[in-house]
């Protein structure tokens, strides 16, 4: 096994490792990550970094546009490259000897891979994950159902979610069902309410009653009746001064 420092990045070495006919690049964490897991994509240009047939400055540019973005992440990254074909037969004829072929190629590739990280003293996590490509979509599909419980099947997106949250820089603490995040005030204070933003709860609003009618008509009933009685006194005593003048 030939094991050639590619390029240095700031938290990961680069390392193209070759072999007879089959090569891979594979990013080897710093020592600040103490684990690490091993994560394989399977391009369609895998042509293009074969150092081999070309440009040596155009290969780094590639290689370090790729493994840049995962710089930040505890992600061993493996790019296979095979010169016998191998990851263009199981697109063209995809059938069970191509798929034997091809999960030779990848046995191989996992296990230097792994002699590769060990010997740097990273702790390799159990599983290995597949990132998703939808050119490999069968084979995929078909080298997942035969490893099962041994591998993973994620996107790039995922990957980086994954190893994000497992992070020791969000200083979270899990227990249960429950998260903690350290230094973080339990007792927020609820903020203030603006009473001009308020808005009302259509179902608590107190709708204006109604009178009934008999009840207007009672009121008016009332008053009109009380109106009789002071025209009655008033002609009562009008009539009384009038017959005092007469017998006067």
């Amino acid at each position: 096994m030939n094991t050639t420092l590619f390029m240095s990045l700031d938290k990961h070495q680069i390392y193209l490792v070759s072999e007879g006919t089959i090569s891979f690049f594979i990013a080897v964490p710093s020592k600040e990550f103490n684990k690490t897991n091993i994560s394989i994509e399977l391009r369609g240009d895998y042509e293009s970094f074969n150092v081999n047939t070309n440009d040596l400055e155009y290969v780094k540019a590639l290689v370090k546009d790729i493994y840049s973005k995962i710089d930040n992440y505890n992600i061993s990254l493996v790019i296979p490259i095979t010169e016998n074909d191998e990851l263009k037969d199981v697109r063209t004829n995809a059938n069970d000897i191509t798929y034997d072929k091809l999960n030779n190629v990848i046995g191989g590739i996992i296990n230097k891979a792994y002699i590769l990280l060990t010997e740097n003293g990273i702790t390799v996590d159990s599983k290995i994950i597949i990132i998703n490509n939808e050119k490999y979509k069968s084979f995929i599909s078909w080298f997942l159902d035969k490893y099962q419980d041994r591998c993973e099947y994620k996107s790039f997106l995922e990957l980086i979610t994954i190893t994000n949250n497992d992070s020791i820089s969000l200083n979270k603490i899990e227990m249960t069902d429950i998260n903690f995040v350290i230094g973080k005030d339990e007792k927020e204070q609820k903020p203030k309410e603006d009473l001009n933003t308020l808005e009302v709860d259509p179902n608590i609003i107190i709708d204006e009653v109604d009178l009934p009618t008999n009840y207007i008509k009672r009121k008016e009933e009332t008053q009109l009746g009380y109106v009789s009685y002071c025209l009655l006194g008033i002609m009562s005593v009008i009539i009384s001064l009038v017959l005092l003048y007469v017998l006067l």
